[in-house]
């Protein structure tokens, strides 16, 4: 693959997908990369997620706070299991759906994972525009 880009995007979770699809629908030639699956740590791993499973955690405890006011929490309890599967019921089309969006908007599927003969091109060469949209823990 040897193709020439005006943005190249390192990171697809929210502010990448947003940089890559603005600048595509300016009519840039974008490339999003990322070593993860598309969609980022909040969509994936972070906020999205963690609203979900507070939630059950939530019903749990305002059951609990209601004891003896009305409200019988005897038989409460998270099913982890059917709180997983709720959970990527939400999360697991994320990648797809984004994936998706790009490349209906012009950007070249993921064929950027590490290793990869695009990849490893388009870290070979400067682009004119990189922008990154990519989290990394404290240090």
């Amino acid at each position: 693959m040897n193709e020439q880009f005006d943005l190249i995007v390192i990171g697809a979770g929210m502010a990448g997908v947003a940089a890559a699809n603005k600048c595509a629908a300016q009519g840039w030639k974008v490339a999003i990369v990322d070593s993860l699956p598309y969609g980022g740590t909040c969509a994936l791993r972070g906020c999205d997620p963690k609203k979900i499973l507070r939630r059950g955690a939530e019903v749990i405890d305002s059951a609990r706070l209601m004891r003896g006011k009305g409200i019988d929490d005897a038989d409460l309890s998270i099913n982890w299991a059917d709180l997983m599967k709720h959970k990527h019921g939400f999360t697991d089309p994320v990648p797809q759906n984004v994936e998706d969006g790009l490349t209906g908007n012009g950007l070249p599927p993921s064929t950027a994972a590490p290793g990869s003969p695009a990849h490893a091109n388009w870290r070979s060469r400067a682009p004119p525009t990189t922008h990154t949209a990519s989290w990394s823990p404290p240090a």
